[in-house]
This record gives C-alpha cells, sequence and structure tokens, in this order.
C-alpha cells in the first residue's frame, strides 16, 4: 500500500511536468525548498499556575494548497490534494497545552471541563514533542523531549512544480525533514531536549542528546524524569537505548546502557547498540509510514518510561516489557554499578512499551502504556489499535514472598481510563497531582491526590449517550483526571474523573494516538511523582493561586462577611480549618433531616429535607446554596418550618453533595442591616452503581 502511495504521486507528478517541460524535475532552487522557520514571540510573564496541567501532543496539520494560475489548475490542485500532498504540520499548533487546574467548581462528575489551555508550545519553537517533567526551582521550567511518535515526515523538491515542496513517501535525495517535526531553533534535531522557562515564559533549546557525537538520527527519545535530590535530568533515547543523565545547564554527564549493563544480571544475553544503523532520509530505505525503519533500538535496548524513586533510578524496557531499576549514588548523583530487574508485565496485559512511570507517596508504581507506533499519510492514525491499558503495581505484603522472583504483586490492578469497552484508552501518559475537595478546589493537604491519564475518546461509549451528553463532549482526546484513592470496583467506568481535552477542538474524524505525555504541577513547584504528599499547606502560596469560589448570592453570607474570610483561610491554609485541639462546641441553632428518594414519576432522585428552628430566635425562612454548582436548580428561600425539594438531575451515580442552608428571621432581613442567620449542612450521596438516564429504583434509597 505504501508504494502504491508513492508511485501514484510520481504519476501525477510526471502527467504535470508533461505539461511543463521548461522546468527539470532535478533543479536544485532553493526557493523549492523549505522556508526557514521563525519562532514564536512571546510575551515575558511566569509560565505557570499552580496546578498547571501540561499536556504533549501533536500539532495538528495546515492545508498550503497554492493558488490556482494559468498553467496550475484547479483541477490539478484538487488531484494534488487528493494524494494529501498538501497536508503539512501546522507550524502554529500546539505541541505542548497548558490548561489551569484549579477552580473547577465543582467535584468529579465525568464532564469534560469547559475551559481552554491558557498557554501553548508551538511546532514552530520545539517540533514534535512527548516527554515531560517539572523541576523543583523556585518558578520551575518544564522540559520537552524530540518524539517521532507522531510521525515522521520528509519533503523534497518540487517535482509537481506548485510552488509547494513535495511530501515523499521514500526517502530521496535533496529530501529534509518537513518544517515542524524537530523544531525551530538552530541546533534542533531528533536528539533535542527544549525548555519552556517558569520565570519568563520563553522557550529555549536546552541540549542535545548524541552518543561519543553521534546524533540521533530520528527515532527520538523516549521520556525524560527529575532527580530533585541532585538537580539533575534523566533521559531516555529510542534510537541507541542509552539513559543520559543532564545537570540543569545541559551538560551530558553520563550515559546507562541497559543492553550491556543491565542484562546480563538477570542471566541474559548482552545486547550492543549498532553505531552504523540509522536512519537516511536520502535513500528510499526509509519510509516515513513504515515505522519498522524508523531504526528504532531493539525491544532488549529499548527503554523508555522513567521514574526517580527511592535513590533509585526505575526504567522500563520493552522487551517483557519490564521495568527495571539502577541505583544513584547519595553524594554524586552518578549511576551506581547495581542495576536489577524489578518485573516483568505478564502476558494478561498487552505487549506494549510502558512510555510513563510514576510513583504514589506509599511506594505504589503506576505505569502508563502507548500502543504501537502507526503512521497513515493523512495523519490520521498514530498509533495501532491495541488497547494501552495504565496499571497500578504494589509491593508484596506485609513483606516480600521469598518464593516469587519480584517484590512487587505480579497481578496489577488496571486502572480505568475512558469509557469506551475495556476502559483501556491510555495513551501512554500518567502523573500525580492536588488533590480536589467537593467544590474543586485544591485540596492543599494531598499533594497526589488526583492521577492524570492521556488518553483518546474518553468519552464515547454508544450504550451511555444519553448519560454523558450533559457533560461535554465525547470524543475527548486528552487528559483524564480521578481521584488516586476511590476504589477501582467502585469508578469503572470513571464516573468520578475530570476530562480535559488537548486542544478544546472537537474531532469529528476516527484518529488514533494524537496525545502524549502528561505532567502536573503541584505542591511547593513539585510534580505528584516528586513530592511525598500529606497534610500541610504550601510554604509560600503562588503569585498566581486561585482563589476560592464566589459566594454568589450575598445574603447568604448574611453574618458578618466572617464566613469569606474563613473559606479564604480553609482553601488556602487547610490546617487552620483543622486544628489540633478540639474547637469548643457551638450551640446548635436549627436541625435538618433530609433523605434521597426516587420520584418514579420523573424517574430521577431528589433529596427532601426539612429544617426546626431550636434556636427561639424566630427564624421563618431558608436559603439554600449548592457551594458545587452541580445541581441545576435550587428553591427559592422556603418558609420554617416546612420541606422543601430538590431535584438532583445532572448528578452522578455515587457523587456526593452539600447543601448549606441559612435560616433567618425574613423581618430582620428586610430592615436592610445585618441580621442573624443559622448555617446547617447537608451532606448527601446518589445511589453508586446506576447508569444516569437510566430510570431510578422505585421507593426510598436505603
Amino acid at each position: 500500500m505504501k508504494h502504491h502511495v508513492c508511485t501514484f504521486a510520481a504519476t501525477i507528478a510526471a502527467t504535470f511536468l508533461s505539461l511543463s517541460p521548461a522546468v527539470s524535475q532535478e533543479s536544485d532552487d532553493p526557493s523549492l525548498l523549505q522556508q526557514d522557520v521563525e519562532r514564536q514571540v512571546r510575551a515575558t510573564r511566569e509560565a505557570f499556575l499552580a496546578g498547571t496541567i501540561a499536556t504533549t501532543g501533536f500539532a495538528e496539520t495546515v492545508d498550503v494548497r497554492p493558488r490556482p494560475t494559468d498553467t496550475l489548475t484547479r483541477e490539478m490542485i484538487q488531484l494534488f490534494a487528493d494524494a494529501e500532498m498538501y497536508d503539512f504540520i501546522d507550524l502554529d499548533g500546539p505541541s505542548t497545552t497548558l490548561v489551569a487546574g484549579g477552580r473547577i467548581g465543582h467535584t468529579y462528575n465525568a464532564a469534560e471541563l469547559d475551559r481552554d489551555y491558557y498557554d501553548a508550545v508551538l511546532a514552530r519553537d520545539v517540533g514534535q514533542v512527548f516527554g515531560l517533567a517539572f523541576d523543583n526551582e523556585e518558578k520551575p521550567n518544564l522540559y520537552m523531549t524530540a518524539t517521532s511518535v507522531f510521525g515522521l515526515q520528509i519533503v523534497g523538491l518540487d517535482a509537481l512544480v506548485d510552488g509547494v515542496p513535495d511530501r515523499l513517501w521514500l526517502g530521496a535525495e535533496n529530501s529534509e525533514w518537513m518544517n515542524g517535526q524537530w523544531g525551530g531553533f538552530d541546533q534542533s534535531g531528533p536528539g533535542s531536549i527544549y525548555k519552556l522557562v517558569g520565570e519568563t515564559g520563553q522557550v529555549e533549546f536546552f541540549a542535545n542528546v548524541a552518543l561519543d557525537e553521534r546524533d540521533n538520527t530520528g527515532a527520538g527519545l523516549g521520556n525524560i524524569a527529575f532527580d530533585a535530590v541532585h538537580d539533575q535530568l534523566f533521559v531516555s533515547d529510542l534510537e541507541t537505548g542509552m539513559v543520559h543523565r543532564f545537570d540543569l545547564d545541559g551538560n551530558d554527564l553520563e550515559q546507562f546502557d541497559h543492553g550491556v549493563d543491565g542484562r546480563p544480571t538477570q542471566d541474559l544475553e548482552g545486547v550492543l547498540f549498532d553505531a552504523a544503523t540509522g536512519i537516511d532520509i536520502a535513500s528510499d530505505s526509509f519510509e516515513p509510514l513504515d515505522p519498522a525503519t524508523w531504526n528504532f533500538a531493539t525491544p532488549e535496548r529499548r527503554v523508555w518510561g522513567l521514574a526517580v524513586h527511592g535513590a533509585r533510578l526505575y526504567y522500563a524496557v520493552a522487551d517483557g516489557p519490564a521495568v527495571w531499576s539502577v541505583g544513584i549514588d547519595g553524594e554524586t548523583g552518578e549511576f551506581a554499578n547495581d542495576p536489577r530487574w524489578e518485573l516483568t508485565v505478564s502476558d494478561d496485559h498487552p505487549d506494549l512499551d510502558v512510555s510513563d512511570i510514576v510513583f504514589t507517596p506509599q511506594g505504589a508504581m503506576i505505569m502508563a502504556q502507548r500502543g504501537a507506533w502507526d503512521a497513515t499519510k493523512d495523519y490520521t492514525h498514530m498509533v495501532d489499535d491495541t488497547e494501552a491499558e495504565v496499571l497500578r503495581y504494589v509491593y508484596e505484603s506485609p513483606e516480600d514472598d521469598p518464593e516469587t522472583p519480584s517484590v512487587w504483586f505480579i497481578d496489577p490492578t488496571v486502572l480505568p481510563v475512558g469509557f469506551e469497552d475495556g476502559n483501556r484508552a491510555g495513551l501512554g501518559g500518567v502523573d500525580l497531582g492536588l488533590g480536589y475537595d467537593e467544590r474543586g478546589r485544591f485540596d492543599w493537604r494531598n499533594c497526589s491526590g488526583t492521577l492524570w491519564s492521556t488518553g483518546q475518546n474518553l468519552r464515547v461509549n454508544e450504550d451511555l449517550v444519553d448519560a454523558l451528553r450533559a457533560g461535554g463532549m465525547f470524543q475527548v482526546d486528552g487528559v483524564q483526571g480521578t481521584p488516586r484513592l476511590y476504589p477501582v470496583k467502585d469508578n469503572t467506568p470513571p464516573w468520578f474523573s475530570y476530562f480535559v481535552d488537548y486542544d478544546g477542538t472537537e474531532v469529528t474524524d476516527d484518529v488514533s494516538g494524537h496525545v502524549g505525555d502528561v505532567e502536573v504541577l503541584g505542591c511547593h513547584g513539585t510534580t505528584g511523582s516528586q513530592t511525598a504528599g500529606g497534610f500541610g499547606s504550601p510554604a509560600e502560596v503562588p503569585p498566581q493561586y486561585e482563589l476560592p469560589p464566589e459566594t454568589g448570592d450575598p445574603d447568604f453570607w448574611c453574618t458578618s462577611g466572617g464566613a469569606n474570610a474563613a473559606i479564604c483561610l480553609c482553601a488556602l491554609f487547610p490546617n487552620t480549618c483543622f486544628p489540633s485541639d478540639p474547637p469548643e462546641e457551638i450551640a446548635q441553632c436549627a436541625t435538618v433531616e433530609a433523605e434521597v428518594t426516587c420520584n418514579i414519576v420523573t424517574g430521577v432522585y431528589e433529596l427532601t429535607a426539612s429544617v426546626t428552628d431550636i434556636s427561639g430566635a424566630n427564624l421563618d425562612q431558608t436559603k439554600v446554596e449548592d457551594p458545587a454548582g452541580a445541581i441545576g436548580a435550587l428553591p427559592m428561600s422556603t418558609p420554617l418550618p416546612g420541606a422543601f425539594t430538590v431535584d438532583l438531575t445532572g448528578m452522578f451515580p455515587g457523587q456526593t453533595g452539600q447543601l448549606n442552608l441559612c435560616s433567618f428571621n425574613a423581618a430582620e432581613r428586610d430592615e436592610g442591616e445585618p441580621f442573624s442567620c443559622c448555617n446547617t449542612t447537608v451532606n448527601f450521596q446518589i445511589p453508586p452503581f446506576q447508569i444516569p438516564g437510566e430510570y431510578c429504583e422505585e421507593g426510598p434509597v436505603q
């Protein structure tokens, strides 16, 4: 099929050339090749907000078809367009997007977050990138690694004589990488690492990964991990199989060779890198539509996912797939001479590369697989249809079982990603970020509370169309955020999740593999993989910290404004809300009885509540407010004593909710002065395991 495409392109070129004999196919006129790329002029400002979600993805394409001329008819242009000759990488497309993670306004509810990225790193600057890592500077920097996961594109001289460089399906003389493949810096190439400077928001070239002065020829880099103890970075090279150690000045300090130094520790034959191999885009042995010609390291050598944990670098090897580790010297940060095998993914799971690893504060290892490389001339498919998984491994407990070869339980937990059958829609990126409270605000006590995973078609399920429709787009290609500690059995499919699309555009075509890695800025400027998490607030509140949500009707906060101040303190410094000494008991002013029941007429759940005044203050009205904004309609002020009903349409199975009630004396309020308010709270939960949109069970919920 690939040769058919190439032959067709050559045929239409020959046909057109016969009409224009004055122009030679062998022309070396540089004007017929690509122009130099101008990098983006970026404003000088801090790049990151607290909880920023950074995601890599394909920059998508732009149609560069020319205007018709006397010798270039519309019919000819359409013929070339039908052959995908005018689909080029969009230099102004995002290669990395930055999304604000705060002020969501509601709890996890399986909806797509209604927000666009606030900034993006463009293909004209960095080309296509996959791996991401933050450092821990006071204003953290983000590092990005060049990749081939979104395809390898080359162009040649203008044989079609249409003023546009020709897309090539085979390597050829005078060919070059398409603009937007590797970046716009003079040093840009398949081994490049780029840096988004946190303090200024500028994109910089950081370093090139090379082995003995041999540059990466096209397979690109794998992932990147930050070592906070030694202020250094580890980077995997998908072509050589080496892991490189860089300082933060971009100096390549050392390399680790798993094929030579790791495998023999398990009585496996060593596998050397053949430096004579490589991609030659001038040779027809290279096919942009055939990943088998892209010179990836053999599975025995190919290292991709990386994570630093417990003074060791954990790295994923394609052969198995398996995870190994090597020590990091505590003083120097150098590789220790102690590689060890950790685990092999069993045959019960797909045989796919592990492209990302993250550790929980308790030491569980979460890894993300990515489907095998695929390539199509229309850029639609970049992974095959194999379902990649996100797996969680834990240590054998209460102690290592000497009868098993690994210290890890052999059977991992498969974590659900997406709503499609099997819930295995992952695309190879995973990280931990700040947790959220019931209002969708950051929980600073829980620095690793949310598991973020990249995936595709995340809200697609033909059997759940009605239930999912209210939550936004179905075909979300981006990231899924799920509470890390929520039981998997109760969250499959992942109703308790947030979803964020990579670039905010609705995809109508059948595409795969257009999203890459994810990294989330967490507490103290770290990511979830760098912090131990736990109780407490940031040592210094970031200047971009999200303010607490607006409280809405000021009548609700009618005492003296003190409640607003309390919310601010609680959001910024949770320990002020949970003092070590029990507070003095506050006199009760009202009692509330509430029950969630099924309305057998409408088929939806309702909350019925009644308030009783026990204050002696002649309370006669109650104001109801939903702090999370999850309920579509609330009653106006209701008389007291008396009952009121709240329709819970739009809430999801198992979702928890909260109503804040303010009971007051209407005559006192009407005087226009501050008045007393009895504040009470109703916490409730929609019954779990119900599919939204289906008729609820008859009778009250137990």
